[in-house]
């Protein structure tokens, strides 16, 4: 059995693995469960955007992946890029998947991204519909 709760709360059979201290205030949105990792995309939520004022229009890395003792391994997902799209240069990613071996990055403004399994590092992007 596999059950999660957003503020980072995941069970796992018998095992209870907890990832609120890495969350930062945020709440879990997607998880992957493969090969004994866990593969989290986050989001602030709008309730947590009022309480903390701070954290409003900040972006970070909001892609976590995490060993199943819930020992953090890496965060990724912060898109930067150089011309701005609706006014913005910093992008969160809003969906996470796997594909061939990478993890699939996609974000509200039209983009995708891939990132290596292991390390986190993004190794290509596009908007999409272009090659």
């Amino acid at each position: 059995m596999i059950s999660f709760s957003s503020l980072g709360i995941i069970q796992l059979n018998d095992k209870t693995i907890t990832l609120g201290k890495h969350l930062n205030k945020r709440r879990i949105n997607q998880f992957i469960l493969i090969d004994d990792y866990i593969y989290v995309c986050t989001y602030l939520t709008e309730y947590m955007s009022k309480s903390y004022p701070e954290l409003r229009n900040t972006k970070e890395n909001n892609v976590l992946k995490f060993d199943l003792q819930g020992n953090l391994i890496y965060k990724t997902g912060l898109l930067k890029l150089d011309k701005p799209v609706f006014g913005e240069h910093e992008f969160e990613a809003s969906d996470l998947s796997i594909q061939d071996s990478q993890l699939y990055l996609g974000y509200g403004i039209g983009y995708e991204a891939w990132a290596d399994i292991e390390t986190g590092k993004i190794v290509k992007g596009r908007f999409e519909g272009r090659k």
